[in-house]
């Protein structure tokens, strides 16, 4: 079997002598680092090429090197107050917190930074800074980024080598979302689901589902900006590698199915090893946690594979913000402060007694061609078969009616709220979370004021 790197190295040189990268222009708010002080670690930077490079939408001029990141010193007194925000979460590295939070002459700072695709908000945070200081702060240069296929940023220290990911404003992102402002309500529905979901995960040991984590974020009311701050597996263990869904649905996931898969047509391949742990996955997600993806496309979810290459049947979402919550779920588990956002939020909302998963793997790639080599109806079945058998496994509700969603993706759903075997499931999580029912602020640190 070759390794990863030569099967990428082939789709490189395939692909990139028509890359033109347009640095020259203007509106790319990014300085390229010819030569930066740190490298990422191979798994790493394999996944960020496979985001750039094996993605059917991805717009060709996005810049792949490594870039400077811009970011400024905010005093902390200055930031939100929400508890949530400003102070650490459970699962945060002590490094990241160390490489973002300071103290000079006594007095707390932040190392607020700017997405390097923006041209809008940036401006925002730094003249309200400057109104309430009376000083235009500086611009510093301490971190190196990597774009995604999204508005994340892959961010280095190049001080410290501490890996982290970062989602801030930007109006320019690599898909087809051109404002993508990252409002303080959002940061907070990120911050406590990313911590309900900790304090369960070890208890519940979920083979298939796997929120990660976002265990630190700041917010600047006054701009109604915030940003949060992303933690991946594959950043500390580099034995972990990561396949983006929709690398899986571009001619590079044909390459590596024929070279991972031989004995079984690539199609087939990607139904036993992504479709179907995708469907059990949340089908684990809903059940323990209420977790419903409103944006269940494939840029949200990551495939991970050993050092062997070999998939391992583990998913990541990566946007739990982008999220409905079962109500009856929450309240059994005792995550009353995820409702609490809810209720404050505009474009999601708690459900109750609802199942409506939905998965549409191929959002956004029907202008370019679905392709050819993929049976799209064995992608559904897999996902579908899965999440029916897992969920009903579980929860002990059947009959799920399913519909599909235009041409790229399935929604399974049924009235569950007075299921008997649903209901039962509710009290066995009650029963399982008796201690859960505090809300976090018993995980202040001592970040606070």
């Amino acid at each position: 079997m070759r390794p990863w790197s030569n099967l990428f190295k082939n789709f490189v040189t395939a692909t990139v002598g028509g890359l033109l990268l347009l640095f020259s222009n203007p509106a790319l708010c990014q300085t390229p680092w010819e030569n930066p002080p740190r490298q990422l670690p191979a798994n790493v930077q394999e996944w960020l090429d496979l985001e750039m490079l094996a993605n059917p939408v991805t717009p060709s001029e996005r810049i792949r090197k490594p870039l400077r990141l811009e970011h400024i010193e905010i005093p902390l007194k200055l930031l939100g107050r929400d508890f949530v925000i400003e102070d650490r979460g459970l699962g945060l590295r002590k490094e990241i917190e160390e490489s973002l939070v300071f103290e000079r002459n006594g007095e707390k700072f932040v190392r607020w930074i700017f997405n390097p695709e923006d041209t809008k908000y940036k401006q925002e945070v730094i003249d309200n800074i400057a109104a309430k200081t009376g000083t235009v702060p500086t611009i510093h240069h301490r971190f190196i980024g990597y774009l995604t296929a999204s508005r994340s940023t892959v961010v280095q220290d190049f001080e410290t080598g501490v890996i982290f990911s970062v989602k801030a404003s930007t109006n320019k992102t690599g898909g087809t979302w051109h404002d993508k402002k990252m409002t303080v309500i959002a940061a907070r529905l990120s911050r406590v689901f990313s911590d309900f979901i900790t304090r369960h995960e070890k208890s519940d040991r979920l083979s298939s589902f796997e929120a990660l984590r976002e265990p630190l974020a700041f917010s600047l009311p006054g701009v109604d900006q915030a940003f949060t701050v992303r933690d991946y597996p594959a950043f500390t263990n580099h034995n972990i590698r990561m396949i983006p869904f929709f690398s899986a649905f571009h001619f590079w996931g044909y390459n590596f199915a024929r070279e991972h898969g031989p004995d079984e047509d690539p199609s087939r391949f990607w139904t036993h090893t992504l479709a179907e742990p995708w469907g059990r996955a949340m089908a684990e997600g809903l059940a323990h946690y209420g977790f419903y993806p409103n944006s269940a496309h494939s840029q949200d979810f990551i495939l991970e594979c050993d050092q062997n290459q070999n998939p391992t049947g583990r998913v990541y979402v990566r946007d739990i913000m982008d999220s409905h919550g079962d109500k009856m779920i929450l309240e059994a588990r005792g995550g009353q402060e995820v409702l609490e956002v809810y209720e404050s939020a505009v474009k999601v909302r708690p459900r109750s007694g609802l199942v409506e998963m939905t998965a549409i793997p191929f959002n956004g790639m029907e202008n370019f061609g679905l392709p050819t080599w993929l049976d799209t109806y064995e992608i559904f079945e897999g996902f579908s078969k899965e999440f029916r058998r897992i969920y009903g496994q579980l929860t002990g509700v059947r009959g799920l009616s399913e519909k599909m969603v235009g041409l790229s993706g399935i929604s399974l759903q049924k009235f569950v709220k007075e299921d008997a075997g649903f209901l039962k499931w509710i009290e066995t999580l009650k029963a399982k979370s008796p201690e859960t029912s505090e809300k976090c602020s018993t995980n202040v640190s001592e970040i606070s004021h």
